[in-house]
């Protein structure tokens, strides 16, 4: 069987295998230490159910660091526009006994660069590279707007970019394969340097049941965003960046740095004026 959709829907239900190599406790345990040394509103004062601190997850995905997240003792809101992936992070979620709303994750199907929420959170984490994947340097922008627009004075932004040696060296234009024994993939990228886009054309194919073998294809399209104009773009959202880090160890940020994780805080003093959301 053979499934052509273009989107990351088609990537859904077999999008955790892309990402075997990552452990999601391990992400949502950076997070969980960023919390501990540059954010001010501290458990039992938060949003969240019983002052629990409320977590944005913003391109969620599959859930699999948010359901972590709930894990830690957060209420989380998953914002993703792919409806295949969310389905996914139901799945996930009632798996671990997480239950849906308040006290537990809750999933809303929506564009994180034109996100609405209905109040105020206490954190927002857009990891894996997913601000790597909105297409312009405006949509980053506002991206970062409404998270100082929403979160609460003294809240938390934490997130990462895949760089532009990530892109441009160590994907290039390449071919990749992967042959394990459940799942071969092809990954063919191409990489333009004077747009800073990037593009895959993935073709997986996925032993089932019966020994026979399902195609799924998918095109992945991400931007390389220059370190400083994420840090100068975050300081025109009114942002005070607390840190940069070259790894999820914490390491510097060097040339060949593949991955940047910042850190950074909403000022309790605050301008509440939302004419700079554009969303």
């Amino acid at each position: 069987m053979t499934g052509k959709s273009r989107g990351y829907d088609a990537l859904a239900p077999v999008y955790d295998l892309l990402q075997e190599d990552i452990d999601p406790g391990r992400w949502a345990d950076f997070v969980e230490e960023e919390i501990r040394l540059h954010c001010s509103i501290r458990p039992g004062a938060g949003d969240g159910m019983s002052g629990r601190l409320l977590a944005l997850d913003l391109g969620c995905g599959t859930g699999s660091v948010a359901v972590e997240l709930v894990a830690k003792g957060f209420d989380v809101i998953g914002v993703d526009r792919s409806a295949g992936m969310l389905e996914q992070a139901r799945i996930k979620a009632a798996e671990r006994d997480i239950s849906h709303g308040e006290g537990g994750v809750t999933l809303i199907c929506q564009d994180i660069a034109a996100f609405e929420l209905y109040g105020t959170v206490d954190l927002a984490v857009c990891l894996m590279d997913t601000l790597n994947h909105l297409p312009g340097p405006e949509q980053v922008r506002n991206l970062f707007r409404l998270c100082h627009h929403y979160l609460n004075p003294g809240g938390l932004l934490v997130f990462d970019i895949a760089t532009v040696h990530h892109f441009g060296v160590t994907r290039g234009d390449q071919v990749f394969y992967d042959l394990g024994r459940d799942v071969t993939m092809v990954w063919k990228n191409a990489w333009n340097p004077r747009r800073k886009a990037s593009r895959a054309d993935l073709a997986l194919f996925i032993e089932g049941n019966d020994g026979r073998y399902d195609r799924f294809d998918a095109v992945i399209r991400e931007r390389a965003y220059p370190v400083d104009h994420i840090r100068r773009w975050l300081t025109q959202a009114g942002w005070q960046i607390a840190a940069e880090y070259g790894d999820i160890d914490r390491g510097p940020v060097r040339p060949d740095t593949e991955r940047v994780f910042f850190a950074a805080v909403k000022p309790v003093c605050v301008d509440t004026d939302k004419s700079g959301v554009t969303a």
